[in-house]
């Protein structure tokens, strides 16, 4: 049982990090390598990319906190 729990928290959690540090890359790339006629991304998605990376942070850490490590 407490492995279902785990994974209840620790799956979205996986995604929310990969996810915002995915955002957080392609933002910084695209501002230091724009190409010529498009516009970079902004930098809204930075800080979106970096909320996401925190609250995935956040959730593992409340899975290790609650459940432990295996």
């Amino acid at each position: 049982m407490r492995e279902v729990l785990s994974s209840l928290l620790g799956v979205p959690a996986v995604i929310l990090l990969a996810g915002g540090m995915g955002i957080v890359v392609v933002t910084l790339l695209s501002r230091l390598r724009g190409r010529p006629g498009r516009q970079p991304i902004r930098w809204a998605h930075l800080v979106f990319g970096v909320g996401l990376t925190g609250a995935g942070t956040l959730l593992l850490q409340l899975d290790i906190a609650l459940l432990g490590v295996h």
